[in-house]
């Protein structure tokens, strides 16, 4: 009986210590709990590194660093990126550095108040640059011509949501607002649902927030407007298949376990059999799909989830569209979300030549300092505590078994009555 009791002891203390340690790892593994620094100490060195990398833009060595600058700017136009041309040219003295970056500063002390620095910057490089190149870009720059091009990109990504260009993805952001975008992409993946095809679950995830966050963002005036410009950003890098495919398995992963499909297909048939005509035609419908989407919800994978959108979201308000689907290519998951989210609040306005002369290597400019949120405190502490006392339980027991085997080893062998007794 006596040993019985013991096994159980044991068997109790061996599950308390694996249940705690199990649980702590599971909370500390947690990626809601963490988040990339964004504190203006952090920023500051993230923002020396970017323009140490922005001056090595140019090849170093003797040469006309002016020269290789337009260069630069004109393999830019000929792209029709006016964007990244117009880049170079705000970075224009951090690039060239020396003599004109001090011309540049003395500029700065000495101009008008209703002039930018950035404009500063555009009209000091163009005087820089040889007159041909300033000229081309001037024309190409010239209202007209961007807002033609404009008109016919936003109209595209508007309708069919597949334009990579600023405007189109402005377009494609602006229908899911309306609407528009996310009741295009939900019935389409519906319809696959329905006849038993092959449904691309991170456009009707996506989709299907952006229908029940739609209504939230408009009654709380634009509270979650970062979360739902995200949803429609990653929809369209999705459809453009940008997105690596490390993050596509990730983001994947994530949508399906925020909002399982079983759960969700459940949910929306109980009921809907029972929608009369008249409750369609008034909203009913759509009333009822939002029920079933809020219950199909696993709140903390969409926690998860939401963490990601947030960073997107604050990359997208920090930048444009147009960049923001080009930056994700170098995105494997949530590490490098949370590190380019850093180089880009840290440098907004470089992000374009970055990506354009670093490519993937832009995200080794990140600091990398984590920073651990308070909610995980008490948690780690109440498992940590429950952990210890597993141990505390355990290792008196398995002390005393090692001093008895200890004894009984160096106690002298010897015959008869002498031997002592351990019972």
């Amino acid at each position: 009986m006596k040993k019985l009791l013991w096994w159980v002891y044991y068997g109790l203390s061996l599950s308390g210590l694996v249940a705690s340690g199990f649980f702590l790892a599971r909370e500390l593994s947690d990626s809601r709990h963490y988040s990339y620094a964004l504190s203006e100490q952090v920023l500051d060195d993230v923002r020396a590194k970017v323009d140490v990398a922005l001056f090595q833009l140019l090849p170093q060595g003797p040469g006309d660093r002016v020269a290789r600058l337009a260069h630069l700017v004109d393999q830019a136009l000929d792209d029709g990126d006016i964007d990244r041309a117009e880049s170079y040219l705000v970075h224009a003295p951090v690039i060239l550095g020396g003599s004109w970056g001090e011309d540049y500063e003395k500029a700065v002390n000495l101009k008008n108040e209703g002039v930018s620095e950035e404009q500063l910057a555009i009209d000091l490089a163009l005087s820089w640059l040889p007159p041909q190149t300033a000229l081309r870009y001037s024309n190409q720059s010239s209202p007209l011509g961007r807002s033609l091009q404009a008109a016919e990109d936003a109209t595209e990504g508007f309708l069919f949501g597949d334009s990579q260009s600023l405007a189109g993805l402005g377009g494609a952001v602006t229908s899911d607002f309306l609407l528009w975008g996310d009741i295009r992409d939900f019935s389409v993946e519906s319809w696959h649902f329905a006849r038993g095809e092959e449904v691309d679950y991170v456009i009707y995830t996506l989709s299907g927030i952006g229908l029940g966050l739609t209504a939230t963002t408009i009654a709380t005036n634009g509270a979650t407007a970062p979360v739902k410009g995200a949803a429609s950003l990653l929809k369209a890098a999705k459809r453009a298949d940008v997105l690596t495919q490390p993050f596509t398995r990730e983001l994947g992963n994530k949508v399906l376990k925020a909002v399982p499909p079983d759960s969700l297909n459940a949910n929306l048939r109980d009921g809907i059999q029972t929608l009369t005509l008249d409750q369609v035609i008034n909203g009913g419908a759509k009333q009822h799909f939002e029920k079933a989407w809020v219950r199909s919800i696993d709140e903390q994978a969409y926690g998860v989830l939401q963490a990601d959108l947030k960073q997107v979201g604050q990359i997208y308000d920090a930048t444009d569209a147009q960049i923001t689907i080009r930056l994700l290519r170098h995105v494997d998951g949530g590490n490098d979300l949370g590190r380019l989210n850093q180089i880009t609040q840290a440098s907004p306005k470089s992000m374009r030549i970055l990506d354009h002369g670093l490519g993937p290597k832009l995200l080794d400019l990140a600091k990398g300092s984590l920073k651990i949120s308070a909610k995980i405190i008490w948690p780690a502490i109440g498992l940590l505590v429950s952990l210890l006392l597993s141990l505390v339980m355990i290792a008196p027991k398995l002390a005393f078994r090692k001093v008895i085997k200890a004894t009984l080893a160096e106690a002298p062998q010897s015959g008869g009555d002498n031997k002592p007794s351990y019972k």
